[in-house]
Parts: structure tokens; sequence; C-alpha cells
């Protein structure tokens, strides 16, 4: 995997979501958006904004993993903290979201969530199982 597969995945990802009906904003942040990001190690971090169907976000979920093995991003590996992407109207993980993106600390509570799913480390594999 190169920093090539990278760039190419989240070009084709980005075409795919922004095709998608109701999507209108797709962010990559984290180490994926970084020079950081690990293949097999990191997980991959997309934020879709916009007003997305239950069909089209398993749709979406699934190109992630078409997507990871046509470039060999290795996600199967990593560590699962969350599904990806992360829609805007998740309740849950959306505004922890909304507030890194906008600069804010994570709260010690989202901290201590991701060093504790990192800790048992269910790889994303087994978490695809369930989508």
């Amino acid at each position: 995997m190169s920093l090539e597969d990278q760039l190419k995945f989240k070009e084709e990802f980005t075409k795919i979501a922004l095709n998608t009906k109701g999507v209108k904003e797709v962010i990559f942040f984290g180490s994926f958006a970084t020079p950081k990001w690990t293949p097999g190690k990191s997980d991959i971090d997309i934020y879709i904004r916009g007003d997305v169907s239950p069909e089209d976000k398993k749709r979406l979920r699934q190109e992630v993993i078409r997507l990871n093995a046509k470039y060999r991003l290795q996600l199967e590996t990593a560590c699962f903290l969350h599904h990806t992407p992360i829609f805007s109207d998740d309740k849950v993980i959306g505004p922890a979201v909304e507030a890194y993106l906008r600069g804010e600390t994570v709260d010690k509570l989202f901290r201590l969530y991701r060093r504790s799913m990192k800790r048992i480390c269910i790889p994303h594999k087994v978490a695809w199982k369930l989508l």
C-alpha cells in the first residue's frame, strides 16, 4: 500500500459518496487525513454530512470494504473503533466528530472510549460481518 493508493481510495470513495442522494460533504479526518496513517493498524475516519437513507448508508459502508480490498489498505486487521463512514445524524458519535472538526478538544470520555476499544481490539473483519 502506498500513499498513492491512499489518495486513490479517497478520490474514488468521495466520488461515489457525492453521487449518493442526500450527501452534501465528505470529510476524511484523523490519521487517514495525514501521512501518519498506518496500513493494517490505523482505522479510516470518514465523516459524511447530509440526509442519507439507511440503504445508502449500508451501501457506502460496503464501498469502504470493497475499496479497502482494491487499494490494499488492510483495514480488516485494524482495531474497530466505530463504523466508517460516520454520518452526521449519528446521535452518539456525530456530535463528537463535529466538535473535533471545529478544533475543540475531545472530552475525556471519548478518549477513554478509544483507549478501551484499542485494548479490546476487535478487528474490522469481525465487525464487518455484523453489517
